[in-house]
């Protein structure tokens, strides 16, 4: 899937809470590469250009578990009366 790929995605699924730029796609999936956790290669584009795409690796999948197991954060309440 390529970064434009995953900001169509969640520009439709959750765009009603949550707001993404390609300045902050791109830098993260840059740094998943650098660290092992996802794959870039070239892929099929819409003829113009080249895209490229990204794949999640063995130790993605991995690192993606460990966190899903994490403890979420408490959700900080904003009390406007004090």
């Amino acid at each position: 899937m390529s970064g434009y790929d995953m900001k169509k995605i969640v520009d439709v699924g959750l765009s009603h809470f949550w707001n993404e730029n390609y300045g902050q796609i791109y830098p993260t999936l840059d740094s998943l590469v650098r660290d092992g956790l996802a794959r870039k290669s070239e892929g099929g584009g819409d003829g113009k250009r080249k895209r490229n795409v990204y794949t999640i690796t063995k130790r993605g999948v991995e690192a993606f578990r460990e966190w899903l197991a994490l403890p979420a954060d408490p959700p900080i309440v904003r009390n406007e009366l004090q």
